[in-house]
Parts: structure tokens; C-alpha cells; sequence
């Protein structure tokens, strides 16, 4: 009897009418039917329609992870049940401030010119859908699953030129607090997506040295070398020699936007300082962030960069902060720099946003550790 005509036979009535032991072997008869379901060559047409509307079916059924998603952990969190995926399956209209795949293919269409690429970035970043995140935020969500599809070697070359064109001003966190973002994780990722598509090892090379030669984001440089360096070595990307040519050149970014007067505005400064430190450079990284701490508003923006945490109470978000890091950079005395912090609290200058008043704020209630 065909597997169908079996699966058939198998009514309600009979799940209805069946006792104990004929459950039992109703059971069974069932679990020998479904064993000899169709190879996807020939599945039922409904079988057929579900996997097209539910693209991660596959990946859940067969435990395999969806084009341009590395891992399990990368599938598990766009499963259909996921809360920026069930919407999308589940209405005959995208929901207000989502993105639809024909609108992240518009944007990667664009990659090959970073400018325009980076303008369409900056669009959807001004825009939020109704949960609050961004439409920048979801296009990075779906941007790798469906770069994996319509990737082509020009698209490739132009996605990482861009991404290290203006990559930082899209991963800047609200007062510059030093961890790793979802924004700048998924950002990277797609960079390193496309490296990893081009099979060829010295055009990848070329690519990513123009790219660092020709870029402004520091910040996505400096976390590229140190994630680089501390792959594991049958997933490594690059040679040792050829990080420590990205390096150089990284090192080199960072100096020149020291020089003009942008570090200021690099997010994560504080692990940019550290970079800039721990490669060798440490007289540099001094000299800029006292430097930058000359100027009130500079100095807001490296206690800022100070922040490593956040905690709420009573609803009111406070910071803590790395004193050692104030030490090092800032290099006042403690009595010195409460002192001044005071006093641009009490004057509320024009500079003094949000978050650079609870940083001050925050900073002057913390205990200052004992210098050694």
C-alpha cells in the first residue's frame, strides 16, 4: 500500500474508537507509515509549499544552519517563532518600520559604491519600527542570510570597502560603552561573509588592505585585528605576516584621525586607546587622550569611553567606571578632575547631551579608588 493511501486509512475515528491495546497498535502503524515519507524529490505539494514559507523549516528539521549562517546558535535566533521573524509569516503586509527582503537586496545592490551604500545605511537607521529597534538594526538580522544569495565578487570587494568606509558611525552605543554590540558583531560579520567568499588568498588580501588603506572606521579596524589574531588556527582568515601588515596600517588610520581631530568620535574609544596602546604605540594613545581631555567636551567623551557597565535602580540608569583607564588617559588628580567636572555640571554648556551629563554625574559618585 502507498505510504499515502496508508496515512489515510489512518482515520479520526479510528483514534476515537480505539482502546488501550488498539491505540497501541494504531501507534505503531502510524510510525511505520511516516517512516517511508517521500524523498524531497517527490513530496506532497503542501510539503513543498510549507518550505517555502518557512525558509528555516530545513534548518530546524535537519538541525542544518541557513545559508550564510555559521553556526547553530546563528539559526536558532532566526527561527520562525523568533520575534523579528513571526510577524513576517503571519500577514499579508510587512509590519510598519520592518524591511522586507526586496528591500535588503536594494540596499546590497548598492555595496559596490560605498557612498551610496552608506547613505542608504544612514536611512534606515533614522527609521524604527514600533518595537523600537532600528530598520538598520533588522536589515543586518536578515542582511548575511540574503548577501549569501545574491553575492557576486563585485559585491563582495565593494561590501568590505564600504563596511570600513563608514562602518563606525552605524556601531556607536549610547555612552561609548565598551562591549560588543549586535550591531557591530552582525556589521563585521557581513565583512567577513564576503572576505571569506573570495576563494582567491592575494585578491582577498588586496581587497582588505584597500579597504583599510582607504577607510575611516578605526574602531571596526582595531576589533578586526585582535579577532583575527585570536582565531583558531584551522579557521583563520589571514596569515600572522599579513595582520601585521593590516596592522601597521590600521595603527596608521588611527594617528591620522588623532591628527584631524575625529578619534573623538570613534565609538568605543576606549578600546581604540587600548589597541593603540597594547600594538605598540603607547606614547601616541597617552599624548591623543590628553590631548582630547584639554577641551571639556573632550573630556566628557573619554569618561564616556570610561563606562563599563550599566545597572538600573529605582528606574534610572547609572554607570561604573574604569579608573584605571581615567588614570592612565585622562592622568588628573582625582581632586582635580572632580573639581572641573563641578563646575561644567553647574555651567550646563551647550556640549553637555544626555549621556555625557550622566557619565559627569555618575563619575562624581563613584568612589575614587587609592593611586598607587
Amino acid at each position: 500500500m502507498a505510504t499515502r493511501d496508508m496515512i489515510a486509512n489512518i482515520t479520526l475515528a479510528d483514534h476515537l474508537n480505539a482502546n488501550t491495546q488498539g491505540y497501541e497498535a494504531l501507534r505503531k502503524q502510524t510510525e511505520e507509515a511516516l517512516l517511508n515519507v517521500p524523498e524531497p524529490a517527490t513530496r506532497l505539494p503542501s510539503d513543498r509549499i510549507l518550505r517555502s514559507l518557512f525558509p528555516a523549516w530545513s534548518a530546524l528539521t535537519e538541525h542544518k544552519p541557513l545559508p550564510g549562517m555559521a553556526s547553530s546558535e546563528d539559526w536558532a535566533a532566526h527561527r520562525i517563532c523568533h520575534r523579528d521573524a513571526f510577524d513576517y509569516y503571519f500577514r499579508l503586509s510587512i509590519p510598519e518600520g520592518g524591511i522586507s527582503p526586496s528591500d535588503v537586496d536594494a540596499v546590497l545592490s548598492l555595496a559596490a559604491n560605498a557612498e551610496s551604500f552608506c547613505d542608504a545605511l544612514a536611512q534606515l537607521s533614522s527609521k524604527q519600527a514600533s518595537d523600537g529597534i532600528t530598520k538598520f538594526r533588522k536589515f543586518l538580522e536578515y542582511a548575511r542570510h540574503r548577501m549569501a544569495i545574491v553575492a557576486t565578487p563585485e559585491l563582495d570587494h565593494g561590501l568590505v570597502t564600504a563596511i570600513f568606509s563608514c562602518g563606525d558611525g552605524f556601531c556607536n552605543n549610547a555612552g561609548q560603552l565598551d562591549i560588543l554590540s549586535l550591531e557591530r558583531q552582525l556589521f563585521w560579520r557581513l565583512a567577513e561573509d564576503a572576505l571569506r567568499r573570495i576563494n582567491d588568498a592575494e585578491d582577498r588580501l588586496r581587497v582588505i588592505t584597500q579597504a583599510f588603506r582607504n577607510g575611516k572606521a578605526i574602531c571596526l579596524m582595531a576589533f578586526s585585528i585582535e579577532f583575527w589574531r585570536a582565531q583558531p588556527e584551522q579557521e583563520k582568515l589571514l596569515e600572522e605576516s599579513e595582520v601585521d601588515k593590516l596592522q601597521k596600517i590600521a595603527l596608521e588610520r588611527i594617528e591620522l584621525a588623532a591628527k584631524n581631530g575625529t578619534l573623538r568620535n570613534a565609538p568605543y574609544l576606549r578600546s581604540v586607546l587600548k589597541f593603540l596602546t597594547d600594538a605598540g604605540n603607547p606614547e601616541t594613545a597617552s599624548s591623543c587622550a590628553k590631548k582630547l581631555a584639554e577641551e571639556d567636551s573632550g573630556l566628557a567623551d573619554l569618561l564616556s569611553a570610561a563606562v563599563t557597565g550599566i545597572y538600573v535602580s529605582n528606574g534610572r540608569s547609572s554607570y561604573t567606571f574604569d579608573h584605571a583607564f581615567v588614570d592612565q588617559y585622562i592622568g588628573l588628580a582625582p581632586e582635580a578632575l572632580r573639581s572641573r567636572c563641578e563646575q561644567r555640571l553647574a555651567q550646563s554648556p551647550g556640549w553637555m547631551t544626555p549621556d555625557k551629563r550622566t557619565a559627569i554625574t555618575d563619575y562624581l559618585k563613584t568612589p575614587t579608588p587609592p593611586r598607587n
